[in-house]
């Protein structure tokens, strides 16, 4: 099974009408001893992604998926569950 680091920004936030899209997802690998170490690679990877991208003021979501197998984002994996998805809302560094 392939994993992955998701990142979305959330549309239209708590309303009836929220919806999530998806900025970037990457492929990470899990080392099936020590899946911890997956969680410390994502709020860096999510905070990397919004500074490259200049995403302004908003709500995102980032969270571990896994791949189907052509590559795209299914489902949440165990690792979600377990240590939970990093949402935050972010501000762009200052220059």
């Amino acid at each position: 099974m392939r994993h992955a680091f998701s990142l979305c920004q959330v549309r239209e936030a708590g309303t009836p009408d929220e919806w999530y899209d998806l900025l970037g997802v990457v492929r990470v690998p899990v080392d099936v001893h020590t899946p911890d170490k997956l969680r410390a690679g994502l709020r860096p990877w999510a905070l990397a992604t919004l500074t490259a991208g200049k995403y302004g003021f908003g709500r995102y979501h980032a969270g571990y998926s896994t791949l189907d197998e052509d590559a795209s984002r299914t489902r949440p994996s165990p690792a979600r569950t377990s240590t939970g998805p990093a949402a935050a809302s972010w501000s762009p560094p200052r220059s």
